[in-house]
C-alpha cells in the first residue's frame, strides 16, 4: 500500500492505493483453532490463530467486521473468548497480497439457568423432550429457554425451587395453537407453583411479563409446555426468559417489603433477619422500619417524617405530602365535609 498526494481539482489530497504486480503471491489464509462451529462449556475458550506463510502478521476481529491493517494483531499464544463469538482473521506479509478471510463461529453452551438469567439456580428438565437453550430467541438479546419437541398428549417441563416469600417475575412467549377456552386448553404454556397453576399462555403471543407473589416456605416452580391429543400450530413451543426473584418480608397491613431494602439500609445485622428488622425502630422515632418503608421515610433518621400539608388555593382545598413516591406507592386520602358522612378519594 502506498500513499499518493493528488494536487488540484476536487480529488486533491492524499489517497492510499494498493499496488499489485502481476503474479504476486498471496499470503496464506489463517487457520482458526478450534474451528468453525466448535461448542464449548465454561466461562472462556482459548483461540489460536496460525498462518502457513512465514513471517506473516495475523489480524482479527470479534465483531463480525472484516479485518484490515488497523485490526488487532493476534498474539502467538492466542486469546480468550467468553461467549458465542464470530472470529474473522486475515494475514499480511511483506511483498505479498493480503490473504483471504478465515471465519469461525465458536458457540458457548449455556446452562438453562444462565439462559433464564438466574445463573446460580439449579434448573432441571426432562431427559427426553426437555427444555433447551435458544441462543437465537430472547426477550432482550442473549438467549432464552425453549420447550422441547413433544408429540400429542406430551409435556415438556422445566423445574426449580425458591425459598421464602417474595415476588417472582419472568417473561415468556408462545407459538402454538390458540385455545378458544382456557378451561379446555389446546397446546399451551403453563406456570405453576407448588402444584397450583398461576399463569397460562397460548396462541401467537410475543414476550409478556408474568408476576407471581409467593408466601413463606419452599416453593416448587414449574414451567411446562403441554400438547393436547391432536394438531399443532406455529413453532409448537414456548420460551421463558428474564427470570427474577425478589425475596420479601410480609408485614402487618399486607405490605411486602423487599429484603434488599433492609440490607441497603444496614438494618440486617450478622445473625439477624429482615423479619427481625421489620419490627425494629433504630432511630427511636416511634415508627418501625416497616412503617418507615411504607411512608417512604428514612428508618435511620428521626427527623425524616411523612408530612401532609393542607392549603387553600382559589377557595379550594389542596393537599400534598412528602416524601412523594409517585408510582412507588398508592396514597389514599380520607376526608369529611363539615364532619358529616365521610367521603373518600384515592390518588395513585
Amino acid at each position: 500500500t502506498v500513499r499518493v498526494a493528488l494536487a488540484g481539482g476536487p480529488a486533491a489530497g492524499a489517497r492510499d492505493f494498493t499496488v499489485e504486480q502481476a503474479g504476486m503471491d498471496v499470503a496464506a489464509t489463517p487457520e482458526v483453532m478450534p474451528g468453525d462451529g466448535y461448542e464449548f462449556k465454561g466461562n472462556a475458550q482459548r483461540v489460536v490463530l496460525t498462518c502457513a506463510t512465514p513471517g506473516a502478521v495475523i489480524r482479527y476481529t470479534l465483531d463480525g467486521s472484516e479485518p484490515d491493517e488497523g485490526s488487532t494483531v493476534a498474539p502467538a499464544l492466542g486469546f480468550n473468548v467468553f461467549d458465542t463469538t464470530v472470529i474473522k482473521a486475515r494475514a499480511w506479509a511483506d511483498g505479498m497480497l493480503p490473504s483471504g478471510t478465515a471465519t469461525a463461529r465458536l458457540v458457548r453452551l449455556q446452562s438453562l439457568a444462565e439462559a433464564l438469567d438466574v445463573p446460580l439456580w439449579e434448573v432441571a428438565t426432562d431427559a427426553e423432550g426437555g427444555w433447551t437453550v435458544d441462543i437465537d430467541t430472547s426477550n432482550a438479546g442473549g438467549s432464552s429457554a425453549r420447550s422441547g419437541a413433544i408429540t400429542e398428549n406430551g409435556r415438556s417441563a422445566m423445574t426449580t425451587t425458591v425459598s421464602g416469600s417474595g415476588t417472582l417475575k419472568f417473561r415468556w412467549k408462545a407459538s402454538c395453537e390458540d385455545s378458544p377456552d382456557d378451561n379446555a386448553p389446546w397446546d399451551h404454556l403453563v406456570f405453576s407453583a407448588d402444584g397450583e397453576n398461576k399463569a397460562y399462555l397460548d396462541g401467537e403471543t410475543d414476550w409478556i411479563e408474568a408476576t407471581v407473589e409467593l408466601g413463606a416456605g419452599t416453593h416448587a416452580l414449574e414451567w411446562a409446555y403441554a400438547k393436547d391429543f391432536y394438531g399443532a400450530a406455529g413453532e409448537d413451543c414456548g420460551w421463558v426468559d428474564a427470570v427474577s426473584w425478589t425475596p420479601t418480608v410480609a408485614v402487618e397491613g399486607g405490605a411486602s417489603i423487599p429484603v434488599a431494602w433492609f440490607e441497603n439500609q444496614g438494618l440486617v445485622e450478622l445473625g439477624g433477619t429482615a423479619a427481625d428488622a421489620a419490627s425494629a425502630d433504630p432511630d427511636g422515632d416511634g415508627m418501625t422500619t416497616a412503617q418507615e418503608y411504607v411512608a417512604g421515610t428514612d428508618p435511620n433518621d428521626p427527623g425524616s417524617v411523612f408530612a401532609v400539608r393542607l392549603a387553600i388555593d382559589g377557595g379550594n382545598p389542596v393537599v400534598d405530602w412528602a416524601p412523594e413516591l409517585g408510582g412507588g406507592r398508592t396514597y389514599r386520602l380520607w376526608a369529611k365535609r363539615s364532619m358529616e358522612i365521610g367521603r373518600a378519594s384515592c390518588r395513585e
